[in-house]
């Protein structure tokens, strides 16, 4: 029966994920006290888990290596998203170290493929963390615009209030 069952290989890769906010802290904060190149925290773990766990990761992966094809899963089933998800989680894990490091682990049956997929993932974090990074920036200067022209507007209607009485005194005297 063993002979019957395809072998499939595993490759891992581990990365440990830094705390961004760290180097503008320390640059930044005159007291600042930790270590800018120290690894990150649990909370930072936890992240990197959520994006390389994450749906946009699914899809990056999926669409890099046709993920539909390799699995041998028809564009006409109807239930073909469904399989996809099933089949790539089954065969990728994205889970915590001992020592606060990710280890993403995929199974194929083409090693080659597993390794290329592991180390995709892991070069495609950083990919994903500048999107939501970009994305946040983007708000943020977006809102910030919002703010600066609210402001504008205020400082016009207080120099044309300032106005306004300068003009009224001059015309009292």
């Amino acid at each position: 029966a063993s002979l019957l069952v395809t072998p499939r290989y595993k490759s891992t890769a581990i990365l440990f994920p830094t705390n961004s906010n760290r180097l503008s802290k320390a640059i930044m904060a005159e007291r600042y006290s930790l270590d800018y190149m120290d690894y990150g925290i649990e909370r930072d773990c936890e992240y990197a888990i959520q994006i390389l766990s994450s749906q946009s990761m699914e899809d990056d992966v999926c669409a890099r290596f046709n993920m539909m094809e390799h699995y041998g899963i028809s564009n006409n089933d109807p239930q073909k998203l469904f399989k996809l998800h099933e089949n790539y989680r089954g065969n990728v894990s994205v889970k915590r170290t001992e020592f606060l490091g990710i280890e993403i682990s995929v199974l194929d049956v083409d090693p080659q493929w597993a390794a290329d997929i592991a180390n995709f993932m892991a070069a495609n974090y950083d990919t994903l963390c500048s999107r939501i990074h970009h994305d946040r920036a983007a708000d943020a200067y977006s809102i910030m615009q919002d703010v600066c022209g609210q402001m504008a507007n205020d400082i016009r209607a207080l120099n044309d209030q300032m106005e306004e009485r300068r003009v009224g005194k001059e015309c009292r005297s």
